[in-house]
């Protein structure tokens, strides 16, 4: 029973926001998507570790799955 109240009025996405997403090809549920990169950033993920660095910073965050890389 939780809600999201999403605005685009304005809206520059920063490092760290939340997004959501939502689909044209027939998919009915959005995306819920958090932002660890902008325009200009350099990001590179390591398939077999799961570590992710932005801008030559690894990025310990809660919110890598390093279980879900494929």
């Amino acid at each position: 029973d939780e809600k999201i109240i999403v605005s685009t009025v304005g809206y520059k996405p920063q490092k760290g926001d939340i997004v959501v997403l939502s689909s044209t090809d027939g998919i009915k549920d959005s995306i819920v998507k958090r932002i660890i990169a902008v325009g200009g950033d350099v990001v590179d993920i390591n398939f077999t570790t799961g570590v992710v660095t932005v801008n030559g910073t690894e990025e310990n965050s809660f919110f890598i799955n390093k279980n879900k890389i494929l």
